[in-house]
């Protein structure tokens, strides 16, 4: 009897250690990113300090993915990088290109503040863009790519809970993607200004428009991760998600922002959500809720991005906020956490703090 007592006791501390290590592997599996837009001054000293703070994957520009000094030594240190691609907000093109931009429904540019979009429809930029990446991708040698803005346009940074859905804006109605959305779907509309164009569509065929939006995008992100992938058939692929429900704003998320998440996922790996609660007006558990109800479309490929300090508002982060923040955004079935941005984490001592001692 004691021989068998002996036997289940040592079953029960192996069953215990494997769990345990199970759960270490687990975490150590995490991906723990931060955003990141220029070279670092001291290359060596930042990395030093990312490994300190447990930071096992980093989403940077163009900027630092060209400059190979960086790439190397942060591949040197087992740092895992993903080149953050903006698709369709591109000022540059825009600027040398004014013909690209969408268009919204009451017939004018696709701009708000700094935000400026490409239509969706010009396959022009789209091959363009395209050709670039696939060269960035062959030149740089990162490890995945962080699809940005491959959506329609919105400045949902300015959206709060007490937004009227009918505020945020409608593209895009250009005579290019109005054709576009007449021979997929065999209409005919009657072509007087954008205001009257776009009244009709919204009011005869609003339900075909929205689907026609998430077909835009959900075209867009399968074209280029094919022609990405022929260049790096392992590259991981990265999609960043406009912070909205199906539930939110009488669905803008589909019919406004064009973004189908349970569509999207099949081509990615994972989808980031970007949960910035504080900018937004939301609480910290918003956060874990909408990690949620997303891994209900995208099972097991949430990755949360969550802001460090204040953006939009005069109120600061406190540190006991962020630090909700972070452990609601580390919760599963979240994959992780890829902090926004590095820029303003490395001023903050407290918050550094914070992350060492809930990431280990």
């Amino acid at each position: 009897m004691k021989a068998l007592n002996s036997i289940l006791i040592i079953s029960i501390i192996a069953i215990v250690i494997a769990s345990c290590n199970s759960n270490l592997n687990n975490a150590n599996k995490q991906i723990i990113g931060v955003k990141a837009y220029e070279v670092p001054t001291d290359i060596n000293a930042t990395l030093n300090e990312w490994k300190e703070l447990n930071f096992n994957t980093v989403f940077i520009s163009k900027e630092i993915a060209l400059n190979t000094e960086f790439v190397t030594k942060a591949k040197q240190n087992n740092i895992k990088l993903f080149l953050i691609a903006p698709i369709f907000y591109n000022p540059d093109a825009l600027q040398k290109h004014p013909e690209w931009y969408a268009i919204k429904s009451n017939g004018k540019k696709a701009q708000a503040d700094w935000v400026e979009f490409v239509c969706p429809s010009q396959t022009e930029y789209i091959h363009q863009l395209t050709d670039s990446l696939k060269n960035l991708v062959k030149n740089t040698k990162v490890d995945g790519i962080s699809l940005d803005f491959i959506r329609h346009f919105l400045y949902w940074e300015m959206v709060t809970p007490q937004t009227n859905p009918d505020s945020i804006p409608n593209t895009c109605f250009c005579e290019k993607c109005v054709n576009e959305f007449e021979k997929k779907y065999g209409l005919t509309i009657p072509k007087n200004n954008t205001i009257e164009v776009s009244n009709f569509i919204i009011s005869n065929y609003n339900n075909e428009w929205t689907e026609f939006k998430q077909w835009q995008i959900e075209s867009t992100v399968a074209y280029l991760v094919n022609e990405i992938k022929k260049t790096n058939p392992d590259i991981k692929i990265n999609l960043h998600a406009v912070p909205w429900l199906v539930s939110n704003y009488n669905g803008s998320i589909y019919s406004k922002a064009g973004q189908n998440i349970k569509n999207l996922s099949k081509y990615v790996d994972y989808i980031s959500p970007m949960l910035y609660h504080h900018m937004t007006h939301n609480s910290t558990m918003w956060i874990k809720q909408t990690i949620d109800s997303m891994n209900r479309y995208a099972p097991d490929k949430i990755i949360p991005s969550i802001q460090v300090l204040k953006e939009y508002r005069t109120a600061g982060i406190s540190d006991k906020e962020f630090e909700e923040s972070l452990n609601n955004s580390l919760a599963k079935p979240s994959l992780g956490v890829i902090l926004w941005s590095w820029d303003q984490l490395k001023t903050s001592k407290s918050k550094k703090q914070i992350i060492k001692k809930q990431i280990k």
